[in-house]
């Protein structure tokens, strides 16, 4: 599935001729947008009064981000001390996002950038419409992408410093000498308003529906052709120099233009189908919707004509009313899922999923068991499948030696949340619940997902018959486990928590296990960072409140979540198949010690694991999906 990273409001497009204004400045048949290399180029106007903005302004523009050097760039701005649009690279300002979208106003009384920088990674490849507003009267900025607020702050103080600096889209001028911080990419319909315009004007400006004319002091479509030179349509005069850049030619249409399809929620993937093709699309993937939800088509990049039958998908909506289920498949997944819920905080973004997919139809929660000693990690697990109207699913609890951590947000949730359970011993055994549970199952359709220790594991292998099963454990698990998808492991080799803590049982139960095991290695989840918008989630959903005591809602790796999303949907040509590829068969060896792993090639070895095989943001935004799912009426 493709998704739109962040806030999933991609879905106001329009057509280029109407987006880029006066056609016809190079050729009545032409169109073209700017183009900025990331090394020089820039466009500027000379300071005059009519841009010195301090109490009220709006900056709009289209942009399209090709790449970039590992440092900030400036999409606008005027000067460093009144306000910036910016772009920020990766591993800079974590207490966000990488690659984030950056608004900084500054001013005689207060620096407010602190503030106003949100949970929303910028896409490569794709044109987006940035703007934003400022009331200095009434105390307010607001941050939009697409035509969405996607950040307001109604404690603005004070106005902007006045400077007299130059105006620059693409790139950045600490004072009115050299440029710095080049945007790489593309660049169209520049637009700066003396007054902040409302949502609606804002939308109706980039889907040109309606134009806002009232406080326009510049408008340069960029789409000149030629030349040196920005022209501004304004009416103002406000005509900036074009400094290197290049003209790049597009054919129309550039963007599918298509109006919000309304009405989805409720509807069955059919029914949504077929309301989507009413409107000239065809359907490539459907996935939860809100009321309102946009359809978009796929963006080309410059010079790419869209094809006729481009398939389209939702976008969705952080705040998600009731959702459009697709259509599930002939049978959910049979999951049991093995986690530590103590040392990382993505067993929470993992459960979470679990219970989406489970109410989506994709997934059978079997039985949920823990494998470490903390006493208030089951009952955080516990809290949670209560919260998503489980209360009695079955969990399990480590009753044996195992490994017993500190957590940042087990005890707080349990103790601040309702459950079923007053105490981690009123939980059974978790070797005893797997064994009721596996006996009660079909022969070989059980899918394990461990994303915790292996101790749990190691000790069901090693146990004995029971009133549930005649089997030993290897010969229970044998007859009833299809597959072992475990995270755990570096490769082709290093040290991993999940498999280095209770090292000893990692190497017994990996090397006793009677089925195949693919392996979700750090290196698949370190790079999909999700948790981006559960800011947003009701201050009573435990998931957010976890969330909150481990990292404040920074976004956050997702190793367990990236293990489960294959197990559901990438077995079985699902529709996650092609999001990794998995090695050639071989063997994982794990140091009873040490804990460290290696990996030794092996024809019809019993073990896999899984290798990157695409973009991770994109995969991020799937699991943020499943993440933002409140629990069914």
């Amino acid at each position: 599935m493709v998704y739109c990273r962040g806030i999933k409001f991609f879905g106001c497009c329009l057509c280029l001729a109407a987006a880029l204004g006066a056609g016809g400045r190079a050729g009545a048949d032409e169109q073209y947008v700017l183009e900025f290399s990331g090394d020089g180029d820039y466009v500027q106007l000379e300071h005059n009064d009519s841009i010195d903005l301090t109490e009220e302004l709006t900056f709009a523009a289209w942009v399209y981000l090709r790449s970039w050097t590992g440092d900030w760039h400036q999409f606008a701005g005027k000067g460093d001390d009144s306000w910036m649009l910016r772009r920020q690279p990766t591993a800079v300002y974590t207490d966000r996002c990488s690659n984030g979208v950056d608004l900084v106003l500054r001013g005689p009384e207060v620096d407010i950038q602190e503030r106003l920088r949100p949970f929303w990674r910028l896409p490569f490849s794709e044109w987006v419409h940035l703007a934003f507003t400022l009331d200095a009267a009434g105390g307010e900025a607001k941050l939009y992408v697409n035509g969405e607020a996607i950040l307001e702050d109604n404690g603005i103080e004070g106005t902007l410093n006045s400077n007299a600096f130059p105006l620059v889209a693409g790139a950045h001028k600490e004072d009115p000498g050299s440029a710095q911080r080049f945007h790489d990419g593309y660049m169209s319909d520049v637009r700066l308003y003396n007054r902040a315009l409302s949502k609606d004007e804002i939308g109706g400006v980039l889907r040109r529906t309606s134009e806002a004319v009232d406080g326009l002091v510049l408008h340069w479509p960029l789409d000149e052709g030629r030349g040196q030179t920005a022209h501004d349509v304004s009416g103002s005069g406000n005509h900036g120099e074009i400094i290197g850049g290049a003209w790049q030619a597009v054919e129309e249409p550039f963007w599918v233009d298509r109006s919000p399809v309304p009405d989805l929620a409720g509807l069955s993937r059919q029914e949504a189908e077929a309301r989507i093709g009413e409107k000239g699309f065809t359907v490539g993937d459907v996935t939860e919707v809100d009321r309102g939800a946009r359809v978009v088509g796929q963006r080309p990049s410059p010079g790419e004509r869209v094809p006729a039958d481009a398939s389209i998908h939702l976008t969705i909506a952080a705040e998600s009313a009731r959702d459009i289920k697709p259509a599930p498949p002939e049978r959910a997944v049979p999951i049991i899922l093995d986690m530590d819920m103590e040392s990382d905080v993505d067993d929470v973004g993992a459960l979470v999923s679990l219970h989406a997919l489970a109410d989506r139809g994709e997934a059978e929660i079997l039985g949920v068991v823990v494998s470490a000693k903390n006493p208030y990690a089951t009952l955080c697990a516990d809290r949670i499948n209560t919260y998503f109207g489980r209360p009695d699913l079955p969990l399990g609890q480590l009753k044996g030696d195992g490994v017993d951590r500190d957590s940042r947000y087990a005890q707080q949730v349990a103790e601040e949340f309702p459950g079923r359970l007053e105490s981690a011993d009123d939980a059974p055994d978790a070797v005893a619940l797997y064994r009721e549970i596996l006996a009660a199952q079909p022969d070989e359709s059980v899918v394990l997902v461990t994303i915790g220790y292996k101790t749990n594991v190691r000790d069901l292998l090693a146990s004995g018959p029971c009133e549930h099963s005649d089997l030993d454990g290897r010969e229970l698990a044998e007859q009833k486990f299809r597959i072992w998808i475990c995270m755990g492991g570096r490769f082709p080799e290093g040290r991993e928590a999940n498999l280095l803590w209770d090292a000893q049982a990692s190497a017994e139960a990996i090397e006793a296990w009677p089925t195949e095991i693919i392996f979700s290695g750090w290196g698949i989840g370190a790079s999909i960072n999700t948790a981006n918008l559960m800011y947003r989630l009701p201050e009573d959903n435990p998931a957010r409140r976890a969330y909150q005591l481990f990292n404040n809602l920074q976004p956050h790796s997702s190793w367990d979540q990236a293990a489960l999303l294959y197990a559901v949907r990438a077995l079985d040509d699902g529709p996650a198949a092609d999001y990794w590829v998995l090695s050639e068969p071989g063997q994982i060896q794990v140091d009873p010690e040490s804990g460290h792993n290696t990996w030794q090639d092996s024809p019809g070895g019993p073990n896999r694991y899984k290798i990157e095989n695409r973009d991770p943001d994109l995969i991020a935004d799937e699991i943020d999906v499943l993440m933002m799912h409140t629990p069914s009426e």
